[in-house]
């Protein structure tokens, strides 16, 4: 008898990220969202023990996707995610109104 494998919910604030990972799901399920935080924990090198051994820089980062438009969306998330988050540390933003900054923050204060 095969044992039956149930999906776990990704957390992208504690998936490991020294190996590489696949994501693979229906369309508007946050996709978008959970690899612009990783891609955030990538270049930071955060996460404790989850973490990747060092910070990544841009170019170290492959990201794929399948077509342009997403390419384009991802691109454009990434960006603004680094942009906000640059933001909210140069205020010391630790209140910000977005719990995933708010997490990463206050493992950047850390």
């Amino acid at each position: 008898m095969s044992e039956v494998i149930q999906a776990q919910p990704l957390n992208p604030f504690t998936l490991p990220l020294y190996q590489r990972r696949l994501i693979e799901a229906s369309a508007g399920t946050g996709k978008t969202y959970t690899i612009g935080l990783l891609y955030l924990r990538l270049l930071l090198g955060l996460g404790g023990e989850s973490a990747f051994l060092r910070p990544l820089s841009v170019e170290e980062i492959l990201v794929v996707t399948f077509t342009e438009a997403a390419t384009d969306e991802l691109r454009a998330r990434i960006r603004n995610n680094i942009h906000e988050l640059r933001l909210a540390c140069i205020r010391n933003d630790i209140e910000s109104s977005n719990d995933a900054y708010n997490k990463l923050l206050e493992q950047i204060q850390n």
